[in-house]
């Protein structure tokens, strides 16, 4: 059972993401370096967003995305009882500007 972590995930602009891999990773691991080298792999990377849990089961599709490769780093997240969880923070670069409305809509509270 993965811990509840609380990601930080969040659009940057209309065509960039700062997106926290899953937890108990680093950038070493395979999975994450799929990731990473993506596009030299021919793998594709589709993002799915919700603005919050609260909203259901349904999610936004944001279209296809590459790597920000220099942007992966080693971090660290506190799960609910205070300890130190190892994730990879990453910027995913969007091939198309994700629609106004709803860019502002997933940054409004």
């Amino acid at each position: 059972m993965e811990a509840n972590i609380n990601y930080e995930d969040e659009f940057i602009s209309r065509r960039e993401l700062q997106w926290y891999t899953r937890s108990n990773r680093t950038t070493a691991s395979k999975e994450v370096q799929e990731i990473i080298n993506a596009d030299e792999q021919g793998n594709r990377i589709y993002v799915f967003v919700k603005k919050d849990d609260d909203e259901g089961r349904e999610f936004y599709y944001m279209g296809e995305a590459s790597p920000l490769k220099h942007s992966a780093e080693d971090r660290s997240m506190q799960d609910k009882n205070g300890k130190s969880i190892p994730v990879v923070r990453l910027k995913l670069q969007l091939k198309e500007e994700i629609d106004a409305d709803l860019y502002r809509y997933l940054h409004s509270d």
